[in-house]
């Protein structure tokens, strides 16, 4: 009995101020909902659980109230996702709880003052780890001469999450609509929506020409108002009726954002 007060003893002087690191099983976490998300992202515990991963895993935040309970002030996705797979216990840090109002403090200035993963940096770091398929892509744009970056350069792209969906579902459409965009550009940084509007057509043809219209729409009074008349890229061997209604309607989206009118007969990227 003493022995047992003892240890109780201990681990409350042990939960001071800067707190403790602990294993702590799982049954023995609570959630608040007076001041936890909810509900939780589905989504985000599947991707967790789908590649869980210890050394990514972190520790659970947790708040240890005078009545001995732990209560999880940041983590409760990835505490849900170790359940998920069977975990015992979690890596924790532990510290005093006066209660929700405290608990509620911490949360909000946890995640107050998380900065989050911009996309081009998760990229540097899969390139590091020769991820597939980034590391391939990087190649691909460093023999066009095309730089990953945030900043406003000539023939830079900074899209990378979308280029790298594009490029899993089909690479050589996404290789065209890239260097049919570096033309239209003539030098500036390349844009999203429109590489997506010539993804789509590359890809779909006239049954996503809609989509191609909106995509386009949307990045054209950017890019393409200024630079379509060096615009050189044409139709060779008269094309499918399909490419023709596909590319004439995304040019129609431009002409209507557009003064001078531009008489081109197609839009589309020739194969290299």
């Amino acid at each position: 009995m003493k022995k047992r007060q003892k240890k109780k003893n201990e681990k409350k002087d042990a939960v001071k101020s800067k707190g403790k690191f602990e294993y702590i099983r799982v049954e023995n976490l609570k959630i608040d909902p007076s001041y936890q998300r909810k509900p939780v992202s589905d989504r985000i515990i599947n991707r967790i659980v789908s590649g869980f991963d210890w050394d990514s895993f972190g520790t659970l935040n947790i708040g240890r109230r005078e009545s001995g309970l732990n209560y999880i002030v940041d983590g409760q996705q990835r505490w849900i996702a170790a359940q998920k797979i069977g975990a015992v216990h979690v890596p924790c840090f532990v510290f005093a709880s006066r209660g929700a109002a405290h608990e509620a403090q911490k949360f909000r200035e946890t995640n107050t003052h998380r900065v989050v993963v911009k996309s081009i940096e998760k990229w540097n770091a899969a390139v590091v780890e020769k991820k597939e398929p980034e590391i391939a892509i990087k190649k691909w744009l460093d023999s066009i001469g095309v730089i990953v970056t945030n900043e406003p350069i000539p023939f830079s792209i900074r899209y990378v999450t979308q280029l790298v969906r594009f490029w899993e579902r089909n690479s050589m459409a996404c290789q065209r609509a890239t260097r049919t965009q570096m033309v239209l550009c003539d030098g500036q940084p390349l844009i999203s929506s429109i590489d997506g509007g010539l993804w789509w057509l590359e890809n779909g043809g006239v049954e996503t020409a809609p989509h191609c219209k909106r995509l386009i729409a949307q990045g054209g009074r950017l890019v393409i108002q200024k630079k379509i008349s060096q615009l050189k890229i044409e139709l060779h061997g008269g094309g499918t009726p399909s490419e023709k209604i596909a590319g004439l309607a995304m040019l129609r989206m431009i002409n209507k954002r557009k003064k001078n009118k531009v008489g081109l007969h197609l839009l589309t990227a020739q194969s290299e």
